[in-house]
């Protein structure tokens, strides 16, 4: 018996996707090692670190011209490449090519048999993710092993174009980093219905660098999907708040109101409304409570009443009974649909209970006789 119920199947496929992963890894990592670890050219050490600090530094001397900077950096490129005959560059970009269609053969082939063999979607969803994250990781670090002969001189080229990039890739920076605040413990998880600014959605997709969430609400009554999908940046998480309906537990409060007229009962229809709320929510309640507990024990939470309550108000039109309830957070329109269907067949029942609404009364004075309409105001 696997553990957590997790088919046998799921194991033995993320085992080998992992072993894979894990061979090419020591594999690209031992090239590299070999490179790092042969001697390096002296004449290919690069002169433009000490030349940038004499100008960083302001130091009195002759100040290096736009000419001599370019050339120190064209030097540099060509001590990265390895100054590599054309000959050379043909073997190692034919030698990329084959491990690229190699590896990404194998995630085509891994992806396939995900999505053939195992059934629960979320499963597939994250198995999918691994196999692509790792994919891509792998054909990054072979381009680097296939590009950069001297390795010595990478952190300079980095070094140099660091601040630029990260002027000019800001957005997209931030967004990376947001990335690994949205997939730790507490952050969004697939199928969560949250709310970030005003766009409210179920999480369909958690990307490198944006979420995708499937639209409810706008256009559509309550919390229906729209069906359209949005795409939000991952950086929301440092500008925007973010409101999780199901994290912690996925139950929500609602209310619904009723109105009735002042010649009603009103402590009959309290108690009438107050019965089908717990008949339509007590087993709603009881699976609650199990989850709400658990959640206090992390947070600063204090367990109240989850019991349903009906509240009364005096209104303009008539008596205002409000229910309060506990629903769970994708269920809520169902729910109100059966509160509502529950009192309008118990007030059509009850004798004394009559459902009140806005009026409108008008008096015309022509319908008046003639000797009786007001006339002009006269001075006292």
């Amino acid at each position: 018996m696997c553990p957590m119920g997790v088919p046998p199947l799921m194991i033995r496929l993320a085992a080998n996707t992992l072993g894979t992963v894990l061979v090419l890894a020591i594999a690209v990592m031992g090239a590299i090692q070999q490179r790092a670890s042969a001697q390096p050219d002296p004449d290919s050490t690069p002169k433009l670190i000490p030349v940038a600090e004499q100008v960083v530094s302001g130091r009195s001397g002759e100040v290096p011209s736009i000419e001599d900077v370019a050339g120190e950096l064209a030097e540099m490129m060509s001590d990265i490449t390895g100054r590599a005959d054309p000959h050379d560059y043909l073997r190692r970009g034919l030698t990329f090519v084959l491990v690229t269609a190699a590896i990404l053969l194998i995630s085509l082939g891994l992806r396939r048999a995900i999505n053939k063999y195992i059934e629960d979607l979320s499963a597939r969803y994250y198995l999918n993710k691994v196999v692509v994250y790792a994919a891509a990781a792998l054909i990054l670090l072979f381009l680097l092993v296939s590009l950069l002969a001297n390795l010595t001189a990478v952190s300079a080229v980095i070094g140099l174009a660091g601040a630029g990039v990260a002027i000019a890739l800001r957005d997209v920076i931030t967004s990376f980093v947001g990335w690994f605040f949205i997939i730790g413990s507490k952050g969004i998880h697939i199928g969560d219905r949250v709310e970030i600014g005003s766009i409210r959605g179920d999480v369909v997709d958690i990307g490198v660098l944006r979420i995708t969430l499937m639209e409810i609400g706008n256009w559509v009554d309550a919390d229906q999907s729209t069906g359209r999908l949005v795409s939000i940046p991952n950086n929301f998480v440092f500008r925007d708040p973010l409101y999780n309906f199901t994290t912690g537990h996925k139950y929500i409060w609602n209310e619904i109101s009723f109105f009735i007229t002042f010649e009603s009962d009103a402590d009959k229809a309290r108690d009438m409304l107050l019965d089908i709320a717990n008949e339509q929510c007590g087993p709603i309640v009881d699976r609650a409570q199990g989850e709400v507990k658990a959640m206090a024990s992390h947070y600063m939470y204090k367990i109240g009443k989850l019991t349903p309550i009906v509240y009364v108000v005096v209104a303009d039109s008539g008596v205002k009974l409000t229910l309060r309830y506990l629903t769970e957070a994708r269920q809520r329109r169902s729910t109100q649909d059966a509160l509502s269907r529950a009192m309008l067949k118990a007030v059509a029942e009850a004798e004394n209970i009559d459902f009140a609404y806005p009026t409108t009364r008008f008096y015309h004075l022509s319908d008046q006789p003639k000797e009786h309409a007001p006339g002009p105001p006269t001075d006292g």
